[in-house]
């Protein structure tokens, strides 16, 4: 089987980072699977950042990460934009070096330049679910090139995927640096998952 490039029926997506297995650092993580379905939302959960998370990010109009941040007191929640996260040092940044804001703006220069050829890594273990569905699907097309069967790796033509850039935007969560490894939330974090929540859901009411 090959891959598959192409938008999917959601117009928005809530992205939760990290890592539940280490502790504080999938804080991001337990905020998404606390959030109700609704209709034209996408959820999902990725470790990955820059220009992996990038293509996987193509074809919505509107980004909500939510992402542990060391850089905050742990427990404070802030909503802010991409750019305004990444001067925090919130970025996860992929194997190419690239923050997120520099892997969307060279693929934003692929859709008005000349080269048609968007070679795609493949972005691996995400898991996603159709909000209203409620269901993972971790093979589904969110507008980039997804693994599919055994695959590793295809280009994606930008004309037939028109290259779609959304406005992206952090939900930053204050934890302790470092967090080591294990599985649950240190009692400060885990107290500011509600905010956390009723921050999301005011966002998708924009």
């Amino acid at each position: 089987m090959g891959l598959s490039c192409g938008a999917s029926g959601a117009d928005v997506a809530v992205v939760g980072m990290g890592n539940p297995y280490c502790t504080d650092d999938g804080v991001g993580v337990s905020v998404v699977r606390s959030l109700p379905p609704r209709e034209n939302v996408e959820v999902w959960e990725t470790v990955q950042g820059g220009a992996y998370l990038a293509q996987t990010l193509l074809g919505y109009s509107r980004v909500l990460l939510v992402d542990a941040a060391p850089s905050l007191p742990p427990g404070e929640v802030r909503l802010q934009p991409l750019s305004a996260w990444e001067a925090l040092g919130g970025e996860r940044r992929g194997a190419h070096g690239l923050s997120l804001t520099q892997a969307l703006e060279m693929l934003r220069a692929l859709s008005g330049g000349d080269t048609s050829d968007a070679g795609c890594d493949v972005a691996l273990g995400d898991q996603r679910r159709t909000q209203g569905a409620t269901l993972h699907q971790p093979e589904r097309s969110v507008g980039a090139c997804l693994r599919r069967g055994e695959a590793s790796q295809t280009s994606c033509d930008a004309t037939d995927v028109g290259l779609k850039v959304p406005e992206v935007w952090a939900l930053a969560i204050g934890v302790p640096p470092d967090p080591p490894f294990g599985e649950g939330l240190s009692p400060r974090v885990a107290a500011a998952v509600p905010a956390a929540v009723e921050e999301v859901r005011g966002w998708l009411t924009r």
